[in-house]
């Protein structure tokens, strides 16, 4: 990558270098050492601004999609190819003296990087400076699957079918691959656009694991070792609302079933409009969680569901993880082939009312406990991996990610010592018109 960037750095760029040098008043003659130093002391990032420049020229901004405390998410364009992507801007920080990507950014990263899949959210290209982090990457134009739904008129079986088989795609292939998602919920499911028959995107691998290898589920022998995998150790990791009860214990011994329980959580509410276990809290949803024998389909929502759907969530929520269907036998199930059209109603206007009624969609509602609703937040917020007793939990939101490459020496980096010899051999030079010189402080942030 930054191979190519010794000829990507536009002339633009060297002159607003070159502004600088001179609007700042630093001494001519400076050999190239003396400029960096200078310009390292007085905040000027030059391979930041390098990198800045190679983006402009090869993407245009089209506006700013969010922001938080690591960083900004922009809208941008291809000039080469028009296509319509996201890139995130990252700003590392300092950890055990070093300038590093979040952890849950590294771990995102490493799974794109082995991922490409239809229905995954997938990286497209990586930029990395000393100090900053750009990830361009699939815009997901229609938005979280949630608030679709409630947009929709007509949401049925066949509805959910659709989502729930493009997921399950997504989870078969990324367990052959040895990656486990470990925090597959509602909000972390995207779409391609805003039309009805629109793909599906599974975002946010940042609470993901990495195992040494996949499993070939095709293979019987090699699905049930993927059943009894107990490799990962971390408790209590991803969001209580679909968190399988093999993850939700101290002692904790799990592996890619884990995402099939949060797959048969996510298909529960999708038919009936709010989760199978609820509770006030998270610890209180862990113990009902571990004291249930499955899910419950006595409410009135389920009266007019189909015993085909009734039964694929059975399969998904098992307590046993050895007893429940793996994703490619998920897929073969009758349900993806019989599932009427019929719009679901009830379900329908409860997923409309959760929606609507909360400010974030991070946030659940528990109808049993009050005739109106009561908001129960930790049950939809994403858990830190953790050891402690989830009694004195912290609740975290959820985790923005993405990932970091090691850091390059600024030294070194082609593109910082080919500018500087462009600007060895310009340095001397007094003339530059001020008007034509691109401020050195403006960055993609502020365009």
């Amino acid at each position: 990558m930054f191979e190519c960037l010794v000829g990507a750095i536009s002339a633009g760029a060297v002159t607003g270098v070159l502004g600088y040098v001179q609007r700042k008043g630093f001494r001519k003659g400076a050999s190239n050492e003396e400029l960096l130093n200078e310009l390292s002391k007085r905040g000027f990032n030059i391979e930041d601004f390098a990198l800045e420049s190679y983006l402009r020229k090869f993407f245009e901004t089209l506006g700013q999609l969010g922001a938080g405390v690591s960083g900004q998410v922009w809208k941008v364009r291809k000039l080469r190819t028009g296509e319509v992507l996201a890139m995130k801007r990252i700003r590392k920080q300092q950890r055990n003296g070093k300038v590093v990507a979040d952890e849950a950014l590294e771990t995102e990263l490493s799974c794109l990087r082995k991922l490409s899949h239809p229905h995954i959210v997938n990286v497209v290209e990586t930029v990395e400076s000393s100090a900053n982090l750009w990830i361009v990457m699939e815009y997901a134009e229609g938005g979280e699957l949630y608030k679709r739904i409630a947009e929709l008129h007509h949401f049925s079986e066949r509805s959910a079918a659709r989502i729930v088989k493009q997921v399950l795609k997504a989870v078969h292939y990324m367990h052959s691959y040895g990656v486990v998602h470990r925090d597959l919920k509602l909000e972390n499911i995207l779409l391609t656009s805003t039309a009805e028959d629109a793909s599906v995107k599974v975002a946010d691998f940042g609470l993901a694991y990495i195992l040494k290898h996949g499993f070939e589920a095709y293979r019987p022998d090699e699905s049930m070792r993927m059943k009894k995998a107990t490799i990962i150790k971390e408790a209590f990791c991803g969001s209580p609302i679909c968190m399988a009860p093999e993850v939700a214990r101290h002692n904790a011994a799990y592996g890619p079933q884990c995402d099939i329980w949060s797959v048969g959580c996510i298909t529960f509410e999708l038919l009936s409009g709010h989760p199978p276990f609820e509770a006030a809290t998270a610890a209180d949803l862990f113990r009902i969680v571990h004291a249930s024998s499955g899910p419950s389909f006595s409410d009135d929502d389920w009266c007019d569901t189909s015993q085909e759907a009734k039964d694929i969530v059975v399969k998904m929520i098992k307590k046993r993880p050895e007893d429940r269907v793996s994703a490619r036998e998920a897929l073969h199930h009758s349900w993806f082939r019989t599932a009427p059209d019929t719009h679901m109603a009830e379900a329908h206007a409860a997923i409309v009312r959760r929606f609507t009624s909360e400010a974030t969609a991070a946030t659940t509602v528990t109808r049993r406990l009050t005739s109106e609703a009561t908001t129960i937040r930790a049950s939809r917020m994403t858990l830190p991996c953790t050891s402690l007793s989830v009694d004195s939990y912290t609740v975290q939101g959820n985790i923005t990610t993405v990932a970091s490459i090691p850091p390059l020496s600024i030294t070194t980096s082609p593109c910082t010592s080919m500018l500087l010899g462009r600007l060895s051999q310009r340095k001397d030079k007094d003339s530059l018109d001020a008007s034509v010189c691109q401020s050195p402080r403006s960055s993609l942030d502020e365009r």
